[in-house]
């Protein structure tokens, strides 16, 4: 029930992807998969406290599950709630201090927060790891539009810009 509804959902078809995945939890009320995947059917519907439910269930079985903590934290972040999605970033970063995806969620929650300082830092924690990292780069943009600091924002975009594209898709 859990493969059906993973492939159901890779076809488009929401609503016959949780019907299956309600089925597998009522076979195995355990299932992080079925709850993970739940939340993932609910949080691309943006029915956002039903996705957190879900992903919060699954956690409950599987606190240390990576995937599903930025899963929520990203449907948190996309809900408005960027305290609760910097809380998810930083339980990963606990004990995965390097994670390139906490740190860009941690970054940009910071950012919402305006919490400036914290997201640049956020930023250069996944530049030391990646020097051409978009999201990392692009972040920094972010936040100097937000203080308002436009020639830098400018100064940024024209270093990505100029970056070496070799190896990327053209468009």
């Amino acid at each position: 029930h859990v493969q059906l509804g993973a492939q159901l959902l890779a076809a488009g078809e929401s609503d016959r992807a949780a019907a299956a995945l309600q089925k597998a939890l009522e076979l195995q009320p355990d299932s992080v998969r079925a709850y993970a995947s739940l939340g993932e059917i609910y949080s691309r519907a943006q029915q956002t406290d039903q996705a957190v439910l879900h992903f919060r269930k699954a956690l409950q079985k599987e606190p240390q599950n990576v995937r599903v903590r930025l899963a929520l934290g990203e449907t948190l972040f996309r809900a408005k709630r960027p305290k609760e999605a910097l809380a998810e970033a930083q339980a990963v970063r606990a004990t995965d201090p390097k994670n390139r995806f906490a740190l860009e969620l941690a970054g940009r929650s910071h950012r919402e927060l305006k919490e400036f300082d914290e997201a640049i830092l956020c930023a250069d924690k996944v530049l030391a790891q990646d020097p051409t990292d978009l999201k990392a780069l692009y972040l920094k943009v972010t936040v100097a539009e937000a203080r308002r600091d436009y020639a830098g924002a400018a100064s940024l975009l024209e270093v990505i810009l100029a970056r070496n594209k070799r190896g990327e898709d053209a468009g």
